[in-house]
């Protein structure tokens, strides 16, 4: 029996509601966690971190459970109650690396919810070495990048994955993830320590002699490359178990389909994270698009694009669009309208929605309408027409081509029923996006109505053939 001292009581009868003593004081010593690098996991505990466990220790806020059982999914069926606590703890270096040692409690005699076994039969276990191994469920702040510094979240400046071998300098490291508290307003904490087959840390066990409140309810990450995706300024926290490290994050947060996009196609064009396939990339890329095309517009960018199913290609924009888009908007950004506030295009310009209308070039003049007004003002305004022209008439351009392009599609869809005159007029009075959209519609009207052979372009009849790119030419070779 592992009785405990006078001076452990001491500390012990702070916690106690009803003191203990030497004879029904049972007391067992852990390695709990430390700095040595978890290879399988990719993860390392950074020395202040350790500082903030060992605190938690010793303030009672620790508890000895079974298998990381906390009353969540694991224990659905079952209740769960702490049967030890601890009290205190100390940092031990070791091996050139720094663990943190922690002293358990048990009341002798009692019932656990580890039926059968009551804490004698775990105290007589622990002392004969049968049960040996633990594990502990910890939370941190900061996922360090071992290779650039950055939170590994960080996924616009950190473009590592944990698992991954990198050459710096010539040389190959790997990346992995130092787990780090917060400088300030820290939510890493250590919640509990677990009896298992086998533990995760290297050097997690039990000491021999010689040598809570409700736990809030967590979200399970899938793996650790899904650790890039939970928002930076989350908590994370990790259960250690003998076959796989389990991430948890307190929200129910939902990864941002962006986001995830953009981190696919570096995943594509960088390398695959450890342990994935190609095939899965796709899958989990086609998944994001799906949902991305649900809110906002996609863009078609590589080969990657092109692994995706036929009806996602013909709901996404080609490139080129995008560049047309952001020109648009480029244009309106020097000339201060907001786009929102435009009622439709003329010749002119544009008639806004309150009537008014503004000209291209000649409003830029409006200003300088006073002949008194400075010779410097004046070139100051003849710059800035210099400067808009160009993009007033690639604008201009850009909506012929979308008006011809609508057309095109009319064509195709009602063929000689089609007025492209009357819907030329049309179009001269409408916003470009509200052409696209028509457009879009004759499109899939066509689609539905002509077999996807067809060889030849409307309103282009014996003069140049087309030929249809098959959704296999985005493909990978």
């Amino acid at each position: 029996m592992a009785k405990a001292t006078a001076e452990q009581l001491k500390i012990i009868n702070k916690f106690a509601k009803e003191p203990l003593t030497e004879e029904n004081a049972l007391v067992h010593g852990f390695r709990m966690i430390g700095t040595r690098l978890i290879e399988d996991r990719y993860l390392k505990i950074d020395k202040s971190l350790l500082d903030v466990y060992l605190q938690d220790v010793k303030n009672g806020d620790v508890v000895q459970i079974a298998d990381h059982s906390m009353g969540g999914i694991k224990s659905l069926f079952k209740i769960t109650l702490p049967f030890g606590r601890f009290f205190d703890g100390e940092l031990t270096e070791e091996g050139g690396e720094t663990h943190l040692d922690g002293y358990m409690y048990m009341k002798a005699n009692q019932k656990t919810y580890v039926e059968p076994l009551t804490t004698d039969d775990i105290d007589e276990q622990l002392d004969a070495g049968t049960l040996h191994d633990s594990s502990v469920g910890i939370a941190w702040d900061i996922s360090e990048c071992s290779i650039c510094g950055n939170d590994i979240r960080d996924y616009q400046n950190c473009p590592h994955y944990p698992g991954q071998t990198y050459k710096v300098k010539g040389t190959d490291y790997l990346c992995y993830i130092i787990a780090k508290p917060a400088a300030q307003n820290s939510k890493a904490y250590m919640a509990e320590n677990s009896l298992v087959g086998v533990g995760a840390y290297p050097d997690a066990g039990h000491l021999a002699r010689e040598g809570l409140a409700e736990k809030p309810k967590y979200r399970k990450v899938n793996d650790m490359l899904e650790l890039k995706l939970i928002p930076q300024e989350e908590p994370v926290f990790c259960l250690f178990s003998a076959n796989h490290t389990e991430i948890l994050t307190r929200s129910d947060y939902k990864p941002d389909a962006a986001k995830l996009h953009s981190l696919y196609h570096k995943m594509y064009t960088e390398g695959l994270p450890d342990g994935m396939s190609m095939r899965q990339l796709t899958q989990r890329h086609t998944e994001a698009v799906e949902k991305l095309i649900m809110h906002q517009d996609h863009y078609l960018e590589d080969a990657l694009d092109g692994n995706l199913p036929g009806h996602l290609k013909a709901k996404s924009l080609r490139k080129e669009d995008h560049k047309m888009d952001a020109l648009i908007a480029e244009i309106f950004s020097k000339a201060n309208i907001d786009p929102a506030q435009i009622d439709k295009a003329n010749e002119q310009g544009f008639v806004m929605k309150d009537g008014a209308q503004w000209f291209i070039v000649n409003t830029i003049l409006e200003p300088i309408a006073d002949k008194k007004e400075t010779d410097e003002k004046l070139a100051k305004a003849e710059a800035k027409i210099a400067e808009l022209e160009p993009l007033a008439k690639d604008g201009e351009a850009f909506r012929k081509e979308v008006i011809e392009a609508a057309i095109a599609d009319g064509v195709r869809a009602q063929g000689n029923d089609f007025s492209a005159e009357t819907w030329k007029n049309t179009f001269a009075t409408m916003t470009i996006q509200a052409i696209r959209d028509i457009g879009k519609t004759f499109k899939a009207q066509a689609e539905a109505e002509i077999p996807a052979g067809r060889k030849t372009v409307p309103g282009n009849l014996n003069k140049q053939p087309f030929t249809r790119l098959p959704d296999e030419a985005y493909g990978i070779k």
